[in-house]
């Protein structure tokens, strides 16, 4: 996912016109979730979801929006594509910003927490075995959420984290 979001922003970068700045951040996740009743498994899926939000500057004004991304190179390029002219639309007849600041020499920085996830098969075995013959309900979700920010001036941030939650009674 790191590694499409750095390619995206370097894309959307080559798009830009005169003298935009595009600040882009990404919020996401990669999650499995189960839900139980009487100790058995009733439901279970998967969330992959990722949510990029723009703002796209050009001196003192400047215009914010996000799409949802699907991991498809050439679909998110399109929407980001779309988004970019939507904003340049919007911006165009928005007011100067007397308050607009953003960082122009930013600092990259990186950092996963890893929380060594059991493999969700193994985590219901264990709740599911745990729980026979009681009257148990209950969630479990576990998986990866992430933040980054990037920017057309270079900067990179990237931030990962992988936990789990059980929420029963």
């Amino acid at each position: 996912v790191r590694t499409d979001f750095d390619q995206l922003i370097t894309w959307a970068t080559g798009s830009l016109q005169g003298d935009e700045v595009l600040l882009a951040s990404l919020r996401g996740e990669t999650s499995d979730f189960v839900r139980f009743n009487h100790a058995a498994v009733r439901q279970a899926g998967s969330v992959q979801q990722q949510m990029l939000s723009v703002d796209l500057v050009a001196g003192a004004r400047h215009a914010e929006g996000a799409v949802s991304l699907t991991g498809d190179r050439e679909i998110d390029q399109a929407r980001v594509a779309a988004l970019l002219a939507d904003l340049r639309a919007q911006r165009a007849v928005l007011p100067e910003d007397p308050f607009l600041l953003y960082a122009t020499d930013g600092l990259d920085s990186e950092r996963s927490v890893d929380g060594a996830l059991p493999a969700s098969a193994d985590a219901v075995e264990a709740v599911s075995s745990g729980a026979a013959g009681k009257d148990f309900v209950g969630i479990y979700a576990a998986g990866a959420t992430y933040q980054a920010f990037g920017s057309s001036l270079g900067q990179r941030n990237w931030f990962e984290a992988s936990t789990f939650n059980l929420d029963w009674s």
